[in-house]
């Protein structure tokens, strides 16, 4: 142990000599990790990125789900009413939207007026023959 002591004690006496200290300097201070953040704040950062995202990920599926009710809502199938039996053919009919105009209503009533059933050609089909 002796012999490693002397060296040790030789080395410290012994002071290195640098061509250029101040590039030796920058070359240190280069190779250094940046301290912008240490890693708590990081953390803290991340945390809050993640409660963020959880709670845009929360309030996007509520909309989603309300979205596909109020579609379901809008489309439901009107319950079948029960039939009656009418003096009129079923080409007298109303089967305009609530919203019509008097227009729509008058010039789908003169197109339905043009309509033949399949009875009616039948029978002027064979009053021909």
């Amino acid at each position: 142990m002796d012999k490693i002591d002397d060296i040790l004690e030789r080395l410290s006496a012994q002071q290195p000599e640098l061509d250029n200290p101040v590039e030796l300097t920058d070359r240190i201070m280069a190779n250094l990790p940046d301290r912008g953040e240490s890693p708590r704040q990081q953390e803290e950062t991340a945390r809050h990125n993640n409660r963020f995202v959880t709670a845009l990920r929360i309030v996007s599926s509520i909309a989603a789900a309300w979205l596909i009710g109020l579609f379901l809502y809008v489309n439901k199938p009107a319950p079948e009413q029960q039939k009656e039996k009418s003096e009129a053919p079923h080409y007298y009919t109303n089967a305009l939207p609530a919203g019509s105009t008097l227009k729509d209503v008058y010039t789908s009533r003169r197109q339905q007026d043009k309509l033949v059933s399949y009875t009616q050609l039948r029978t002027k089909y064979y009053e021909e023959k």
